[in-house]
Order: structure tokens, then C-alpha cells, then sequence
């Protein structure tokens, strides 16, 4: 009978993972490590918090269990176990801002078990991230092409979806905003083609805030404004951090740019407290300079502007 209720602790941990009720899904899996269960399972459920921690912005968090999970499979000496352990660490990294790191740790899953065909296409996307944030752009385009390429052997929608928004965002930082709508909107229509009930689902947010971005940019502000607010309804909902927080800065961006300052400004500092929190630092310099831009707007002295610039 015990056995019976320890293994179905995992799949309603599962169960609730796949419905987006995260934090129980913690609390599931965290109840199944009390348990003692065998090296093999307690490795696995590091796993799966982990990535609960990563989808609602806990990063640092995440990054403990990434740790524990390289801790187990160094005592077990298991490459398929490293493999995955060093993909969780290099996810956790990138997040953070530690491109470094996290390209290191790429390399080292990539290189330690060839057998792991089923994370390749995710570490390469990874690697792609690690790239941009580096502005290492021929090596972000090859990657996220190897990604691609794999996604379409093994016919991944998922990875073809996530792909397709970093490549929407790579051409939109490079001011190339028909690009990044062009492969945004790829990655639109790929993921509304998923079922209500699929867990894959809660991508669409992510896809919609980041289509949002080359639309701000292009002045559609109604379009801009619609995918955001979808956004950010659904992300309160589940408790997505990372997709409200860049909700906020997209608002606010559209504030400043309308010349509402004093609306601007109180979104950015709540988005930048939030990417604090999470240890989002690319999000911290994204609203720093909206914060500095929006100062100069209200024509405060150039040195409180600087004073802000000072902290990126």
C-alpha cells in the first residue's frame, strides 16, 4: 500500500505541473523526496522542481536544485544523469545573465553523453541565448539553426516554437523589426495551433509578450497593447514572474513613448524590483534605461539619469 501512494505522489506532482498550478506541483514533489526514494527518483525530482522554480521566475531557487541534481549524479557517476544535470545549471545560468557559465555548461552535457539525443535541440537553443547575451550573433545564428534543424527532423513543434521567438527577438535587438515580426509570428501561429488542453499551452504568453516587443518598437501600440494584456492576465493567473515582468516594462515603454511620464515611471521601477527578485539582469537593464530615459523626459537635472545609468 505505501508503495502505491509513493508512486502516485510523482504523477500528481505531474498532474499539476501539467495544469500550471506550480507551487503545489513544489509542494507534491518536495513531499516525495521526505520519502526516501532511491537515488534514480530523488535525482528526477530535483529535475521537475527545478524546472517548476524556472517557470515562475524563481531562478535562484531553480539554481539550488540544479546544483543537487549535479551532486547526485556525481555520486551515482552517471553521464546520463551529468548530461541533464549540466542542461538544468546552464538553463539556471543563462537566466541569470551568467552567459559564461552557462555556455560552459552547455558544452559539457553536449560533450559528456551523446546519448541524449532528446535534450540536444534544447541545449542548442540555450547555447543560442548565451550567444546573444554575449552579442555573439553568428554563433547565436548557427545554433539556433542546429536547434531548428533538429526540430524539424524529429518534428518538435515546442522547440520549432521557442526557436522561432529567440530568433523574432535576436532580429528585433538588431533593429531588423520585420524580422522579428516575421519570426514572432511564426512562432504565433505555431503555438495557437496547440489544444487548450496541451501543457505546452503556457507558451503562448510567452510568445505573445515577445511578438509585442518589435510591434512597440514599430509604433503599434493597439497590437503591442492587446498581446500584453492577454499576456498578463494569463501570467497572473499561473504565477508567471518572468512574462509579467516584461509585461510592465512594455506598458511602461508605451507610457514614456506617448509622453505619459508619470504613468511610465511607477511600472518600470515595479518591473525593476520584481527582476531583482528574480535575478533577471538583462530585464534590470531594460528598465534602468526606460527609468533614465523616462527622467530626462520630465526634464529632471541629467545627473539623476546618470546616477540610474550608474547601476547597470
Amino acid at each position: 500500500m505505501g508503495q502505491k501512494i509513493a508512486k502516485k505522489e510523482p504523477e500528481r506532482g505531474t498532474r499539476l505541473y501539467d495544469e500550471q498550478r506550480f507551487e503545489e506541483a513544489i509542494e507534491e514533489f518536495k513531499l516525495c523526496l521526505t520519502r526516501k526514494p532511491k537515488s534514480s527518483e530523488e535525482f528526477l525530482l530535483y529535475g521537475q522542481i527545478c524546472r517548476c522554480y524556472l517557470d515562475i521566475g524563481k531562478t535562484g531557487e531553480a539554481l539550488d536544485f540544479a546544483n543537487k541534481q549535479m551532486e547526485q549524479a556525481n555520486q551515482s557517476n552517471d553521464n546520463s544523469m551529468k548530461s541533464e544535470a549540466f542542461f538544468h545549471l546552464a538553463l539556471c545560468n543563462e537566466l541569470i545573465g551568467e552567459f559564461s557559465k552557462s555556455i560552459s555548461f552547455c558544452r559539457n552535457s553536449l560533450q559528456i553523453d551523446e546519448t541524449q539525443n532528446h535534450l540536444k535541440a534544447y541545449l542548442y537553443l540555450c547555447l543560442g541565448n548565451s550567444y546573444v547575451g554575449l552579442s555573439e550573433f553568428p554563433k547565436a545564428w548557427k545554433s539556433y539553426y542546429t536547434a531548428l534543424s533538429r526540430a524539424h527532423t524529429n518534428g518538435d513543434k515546442l522547440i520549432e516554437i521557442l526557436v522561432n521567438t529567440r530568433l523574432g527577438i535576436l532580429f528585433t535587438s538588431l533593429n531588423d523589426y520585420d524580422g522579428g515580426i516575421d519570426y514572432c509570428s511564426k512562432a504565433w501561429d505555431l503555438v495557437n495551433d496547440i489544444k487548450e488542453s496541451d501543457p505546452n499551452i503556457k507558451y503562448r504568453r510567452l510568445v505573445g509578450v515577445s511578438l509585442a516587443v518589435p510591434y512597440r518598437k514599430t509604433g503599434r501600440y493597439k497590437d503591442c497593447t492587446d498581446l500584453c494584456e492577454d499576456a498578463m492576465k494569463v501570467a497572473m493567473l499561473y504565477g508567471d514572474t518572468v512574462v509579467q515582468v516584461r509585461c510592465m516594462v512594455l506598458f511602461a515603454d508605451i507610457h514614456r513613448r506617448r509622453g505619459d511620464n508619470e504613468r511610465a515611471l511607477p511600472r518600470y521601477e515595479s518591473a525593476l524590483s520584481l527582476m531583482e527578485r528574480i535575478g533577471d539582469r538583462v530585464g534590470q537593464v531594460d528598465a534602468l534605461l526606460g527609468m533614465s530615459k523616462t527622467h530626462t523626459n520630465l526634464l529632471k537635472p541629467q545627473k539623476v539619469s546618470l546616477r540610474i545609468l550608474c547601476r547597470i
